[in-house]
C-alpha cells in the first residue's frame, strides 16, 4: 500500500511540474539530406529539457528512404509529441488539390507561417523555428528561454570544408548587411565595421541585431501581436527571415542573438571539421 502511495504521488508531482513547464513548439521543415538530418535529430534528441515540454512538428517533402527511416525512429521514441506534415498540405491552392509550384521564398514563408498558427492555435508559449541542418547544444532552449525575450535567436555560424567562416546568421540591416548604411564610409572603414560586427559575435553575450534567421525562439505573445513571415509587398528581399526581422522591427520588438551556445551548419563536406571541433560527436 505504501509502495502504491509513493507511486501515486511521484506521477501527480511528475504532472504537476510538467504543467508547470514551458509548452515549446519545434518546428522544422525537414531536409533530404540523411547525414545531416541525422546529426539534427540527435541534437534534438539530447536537449536538455528542465524548463521545457516540447513537441515536434516536421514539415516534410517525398523524403527519401535513409531520412525517412531517421525520421520514423524518431517518431516512435517520442509517442504523441512528434507530428508529421506534408508540405503539400500547406501548400495547396485554393483553386484545385494539386500543390502550386510556389518559389522558395513563398513557400518557406508559407511552412513557418503554418507552424505559428499551430502554436497560437494549440497555445503553446513558444515556437522554436530551426533548420534541420543545423547542430546545435543541448543546453540551447533552456538557455534561451531564461532570457525571458520575445524574440531571440540562437547564433548560426556558417561552415565550409575546411574551416568554420566568419559569416554569423545575424545581420545589422536589410537583407544580409552587417554594417550600418546610415554613416558613409570608405571601403576600408566598412570592412572594420563588419569585423567588429563579426568579432563582437564571436564573445558570449545578448546583443541586439536587425535581423536572424535558422534558429529563433518566439513567444505567443510576440505572434499574438502579428509577428510573421508573411512577405511584405513593396519590398524584393529574397529571404523569407528578412521579412520577419523587419516586420518585428516595425512592431517594436527587439531582435536578440544569443552566442552562448554556438550552433553550426551542416553538410556532408564539413562532417569532419565539426567532429574535430567536438561540435558532433
Amino acid at each position: 500500500m505504501k509502495s502504491f502511495l509513493f507511486i501515486f504521488c511521484q506521477l501527480l508531482l511528475t504532472l504537476l511540474s510538467a504543467n508547470n513547464l514551458n509548452q515549446v513548439l519545434i518546428g522544422t521543415h525537414i531536409t533530404n539530406d540523411a547525414l545531416s538530418l541525422k546529426y539534427f535529430l540527435k541534437s534534438l534528441q539530447s536537449l536538455k529539457k528542465d524548463n521545457f515540454c516540447p513537441s515536434y512538428y516536421f514539415i516534410c517533402d517525398d523524403l527519401k528512404k535513409d531520412s525517412n527511416q531517421l525520421i520514423k525512429s524518431f517518431i516512435s521514441d517520442h509517442p504523441g509529441k512528434c507530428f508529421l506534415i506534408p508540405s503539400k498540405d500547406i501548400l495547396i491552392t485554393k483553386r484545385d488539390d494539386t500543390p502550386y509550384d510556389w518559389p522558395l521564398i513563398d513557400m518557406i514563408a508559407r511552412i513557418k507561417n503554418y507552424l505559428i498558427k499551430i502554436t497560437v492555435d494549440k497555445d503553446f508559449d513558444y515556437l522554436f523555428l530551426v533548420d534541420s541542418n543545423i547542430a546545435f547544444p543541448s543546453q540551447v532552449i533552456d538557455h534561451l528561454l531564461s532570457k525571458r525575450s520575445d524574440l531571440i535567436g540562437n547564433i548560426v555560424w556558417s561552415t565550409s570544408r575546411t574551416e568554420i567562416q566568419n559569416s554569423p546568421h545575424a545581420w545589422i540591416c536589410d537583407d544580409g548587411i552587417r554594417h550600418d548604411l546610415a554613416i558613409k564610409k570608405n571601403f576600408h572603414e566598412t570592412r572594420q565595421e563588419i569585423e567588429k560586427f563579426i568579432n563582437r559575435l564571436k564573445s558570449s553575450g545578448v546583443y541586439e541585431v536587425g535581423g536572424i534567421g535558422e534558429m529563433v525562439l518566439i513567444s505567443k505573445k510576440a505572434l499574438k501581436e502579428g509577428l510573421n513571415f508573411s512577405l511584405i509587398k513593396n519590398l524584393s528581399f529574397w529571404k523569407a527571415e528578412t521579412h520577419f526581422s523587419l516586420r518585428a522591427s516595425a512592431l517594436n520588438i527587439p531582435i536578440l542573438v544569443d552566442t552562448t551556445y554556438p550552433s553550426y551548419q551542416i553538410t556532408n563536406q564539413n562532417l569532419e571539421l565539426l567532429k574535430k571541433h567536438s561540435i558532433i560527436q
